[in-house]
């Protein structure tokens, strides 16, 4: 599992966001504590977006490398 910090500002990130993660062939998760679907519209809704989230990615470097480029405008 690779883990990294994003910050999300509107509904239109959060949209943009699941479409990102949803293209990836790799499970992704949101949150320290809790396991939030990071692939699921409805379950990153309910995460609080004052405060950067965690990302937990379970890939290899090469898959992470361009996933968070694909990120660029979230990360942290």
């Amino acid at each position: 599992m690779k883990q990294f910090a994003i910050f999300i500002h509107s509904f239109a990130d959060i949209q943009k966001f699941v479409d990102l993660s949803s293209q990836q062939p790799f499970d992704i998760t949101l949150g320290e504590d809790q396991q939030i679907n990071g692939k699921s519209l409805m379950a990153v809704l309910a995460l609080n977006f004052q405060h950067p989230i965690l990302v937990n990615a379970y890939c290899d470097d090469e898959a992470l490398q361009r996933y968070r480029a694909s990120l660029a405008n979230f990360l942290v």
